[in-house]
């Protein structure tokens, strides 16, 4: 995990959006340097983006046994 809060959907939707400015500025650039920066920062903020993806997918993978265990008891109060 990068942090505990980059699983955060806001802080997903964030980097999202990054990434898609920054891929409006590599093909809006037209070749030049500028362009070329910003083309050099997309593998990276890619590889950022899957991160905190796949840090929500697996935060999210260990609340659904939870949630499933806290609606057993309360649907069957009685059983171990």
């Amino acid at each position: 995990m990068i942090k505990p809060w980059t699983s955060r959907p806001a802080v997903i939707d964030a980097v999202l959006k990054l990434v898609e400015a920054v891929t409006k500025v590599a093909t809006d650039s037209g070749g030049n340097n500028t362009g070329k920066e910003v083309v050099d920062m997309l593998p990276e903020l890619a590889t950022l983006l899957f991160a905190c993806v796949q840090e929500r997918l697996d935060w999210l993978a260990r609340q659904v046994p939870l949630f499933l265990a806290r609606a057993f008891v309360n649907v069957y109060p009685d059983r171990p």
